[in-house]
C-alpha cells in the first residue's frame, strides 16, 4: 500500500507547472508542485461511482474494544480514521479488526477450557 501511494504522488508532483496548465498545479511548501486538479471531490466521485466508500471512525481517544466494534459496523474492507474535525488520518484495514477479534474470542474460550 505505502509503494503504491508513493508512486502516485511521484507521477502527480513536479518542479513546475506546465504552461497552459498554471491553474491545475498546487505549490507544495518544497518549491514543487502538485497536479491537483485531478482530486476534487466530483471527479472522485464521478470516477469511483459505487466503489466510492465514505466508511469512517475516529480514532482519537476511544479505547480498543469500541474501536474495534466502531470498525466492525463499517462497509467495506477499509474503513477511513479520521480526527476529530473530521480530516484524514489514515486507513484501517478491517481484515485486523476481525483477527483481533477472533484471536480475543479464542483466548476467551482457552480460558473457559481451563
Amino acid at each position: 500500500m505505502s509503494q503504491l501511494i508513493q508512486q502516485f504522488l511521484v507521477n502527480i508532483r513536479g518542479p513546475a507547472p506546465v504552461a497552459g496548465e498554471a491553474g491545475e498545479w498546487v505549490p507544495l511548501p518544497n518549491r514543487q508542485f502538485e497536479h491537483a486538479k485531478w482530486l476534487d471531490g466530483a471527479k472522485v466521485a464521478n470516477l469511483l461511482g459505487s466503489d466510492l466508500s465514505t466508511s469512517q471512525v475516529r480514532v482519537q481517544g476511544k479505547p480498543e474494544s469500541e474501536l474495534l466494534e466502531s470498525i466492525l459496523k463499517q462497509a467495506g474492507r477499509f474503513v477511513a480514521a479520521v480526527k476529530p474535525d473530521k480530516t484524514f488520518d489514515g486507513l484501517i484495514d478491517r481484515h485486523w479488526a476481525l483477527e483481533s477479534l477472533k484471536e480475543s474470542y479464542l483466548a476467551e474460550l482457552r480460558l473457559k477450557k481451563t
